[in-house]
């Protein structure tokens, strides 16, 4: 640090802790560890009006330093709130730093990103994009990992404990949070704070007589919560009515129901609620004589859970026969083909009298 980085005393570090810390391993040296306190204070003192590319440059050194002894791994989670100047350093340390024995992971939420930040694009986006035109493909993305991914995730999880959960118990859990880590995680804290998991005299995790999946945890209604809560109406409007015919739903259903064109819908849902706030997928298209019907599904079914469960008791009767009718209309004579989901969406005499 004092012949590379000097002036990170103060600025990135904290002279005192790294005092703290050189004394302890420097407790039978007094004189070496008095002599390290007036360099580290001298420099330290030293840094006011010091230039920000400067300060970049002497961070880069020592871990240009470090890494030629010991290979590094630096991993950054969040770095959508990550503010302006450390994105600066994390654009400069990648430009600095190819060739050496050092690994950066960053870790960061694609939607927070699209929003950008105070009405302008979001800091991370040009870092983002001149890595990808110096680095190429250097992405994971872990929205898109597959249903085998996701249950290896929950089951080891889950068997980092001891448990006695059967496969009964994973296939709801899965089922439930969709191998989310958030959702998994708090959903399994939520149910051992409940009850509905216990741990028994060898504490060993074991499932309660019955569970209530129904009962979401608090953290995990905020973020579908907050999620929401950035739509706008229409947006919003689109994505209730879409709730009611299920985790899938039709875009031509939600555009008959509302009174709007096919192509207003389907821009909407590809554009801002697939592209930007990541709230749904498309699913490919199904044709039915000369009519093509767009499918698309949540990409979360809690997602669809929560805007179905804000709906009023009567809202969602009447948006269950609208889209019914919608489908059966559609379908034509090839109605049969969904007389399982139309069954669900009918209710009381109307579903009587087509079904029995």
């Amino acid at each position: 640090m004092l012949e590379r980085g000097p002036h990170l005393f103060g600025t990135f570090l904290s002279a005192n802790d790294v005092l703290g810390r050189a004394g302890m391993a420097l407790s039978q040296q007094h004189n070496l560890e008095s002599g390290l306190q007036e360099r580290v204070e001298y420099v330290a003192s030293a840094v006011n009006g010091l230039e920000q590319s400067h300060l970049f440059e002497q961070y880069t050194n020592v871990l240009r330093a470090v890494a030629e002894s010991h290979p590094l791994m630096i991993l950054l989670d969040d770095l959508q709130w990550a503010d302006t100047s450390s994105i600066s350093l994390l654009f400069h340390l990648g430009r600095r730093l190819e060739g050496c024995r050092i690994l950066i992971a960053g870790a960061y939420r694609p939607e927070e990103v699209a929003l950008g930040r105070d009405e302008a694009r979001h800091p991370l986006e040009k870092p983002l994009a001149e890595f990808k035109r110096q680095f190429g493909d250097i992405w994971i993305d872990l929205a898109s990992e597959g249903e085998s991914e996701n249950l290896r995730f929950v089951a080891g999880l889950l068997d980092s404990e001891p448990n006695r959960l059967d496969q009964e118990f994973r296939r709801n859990l899965f089922a439930h949070a969709g191998g989310h880590p958030l959702f998994t995680i708090e959903l399994l804290r939520a149910m051992q704070a409940r009850g509905d998991l216990e741990r028994d005299d060898q504490g060993v995790w074991m499932q309660a007589a019955s569970i209530d999946w129904a009962n979401l945890p608090a953290r995990v209604e905020a973020v579908l919560e907050e999620r929401v809560a950035r739509l706008d109406p229409r947006q919003r409007e689109i994505l209730s009515t879409a709730s009611v015919e299920g985790e899938r739903f039709t875009a031509q259903v939600v555009g008959r129901i509302l009174g709007a064109s096919d192509r207003d819908i389907l821009h909407i849902l590809s554009g801002e609620l697939e592209k930007r706030h990541r709230l749904v997928r498309e699913r490919g298209g199904l044709v039915l004589g000369n009519l093509v019907l767009s499918q698309y599904e949540f990409s979360h079914v809690l997602y669809q859970q929560y805007l179905y469960g804000e709906l009023g008791e009567g809202e969602r009767t009447l948006l269950q026969r609208e889209i019914g009718r919608t489908l059966e209309q559609l379908y034509g004579g090839r109605s049969e083909e969904i007389a399982e989901q139309l069954a669900h969406l009918f209710v009381g005499d109307e579903a009587k009298e087509r079904f029995y």
